[in-house]
């Protein structure tokens, strides 16, 4: 009996840490594993730490704003290198101001400086542009970085 208890607890944990390489933990989708190779390139989805997902057939609310992909065309991601990631063709949705176009921005070595510690740092810093400068004022929100996303070739 405390066999049959031992392999199902290794069963288990094996189940787990394929899940979460599958999850975008390791994943050949994730963002640090792109290459300049791959852009630009069509999105299938992108995924957040929080396990929501942002695609065609799930938008994603940030305060006020619904952010989904357009019902007729793809967003188009290209990279800048370094691990810089822009996502854009998303569309914005909000009560007062209706819709608006979107793009998402993740900026892999963004510096800014460290007032305690007086010198630069380099952080993933991820955050969505709603609106077109100078048409219309932009709306930028800071939100988490996704954990993965996936091109469509």
């Amino acid at each position: 009996m405390k066999y049959l208890q031992l392999i199902s607890s290794m069963c288990l944990a094996l189940l787990i840490l394929t899940t979460n390489l599958q999850c975008g933990h390791a994943s050949k989708s994730m963002i640090d594993s792109f290459q300049s190779a791959d852009f630009p390139a069509k999105v299938e989805y992108i995924k957040f730490p929080s396990g929501s997902m942002l695609s065609a057939a799930s938008p994603l609310r940030w305060g006020s704003w619904t952010i989904s992909f357009p019902p007729d065309n793809t967003p188009v991601a290209t990279s800048g290198g370094g691990g810089d990631l822009a996502i854009t063709g998303l569309i914005a949705s909000n009560a007062v101001q209706g819709e608006k176009v979107c793009s998402f921005y993740q900026c892999r070595s963004c510096a800014f400086t460290n007032a305690q510690a007086d010198r630069k740092q380099f952080v993933r810093r991820c955050r969505l542009t709603i609106g077109t400068a100078p048409k219309e004022q932009e709306v930028d929100l800071e939100i988490d970085c996704p954990v993965d996303v996936k091109l469509k070739q």
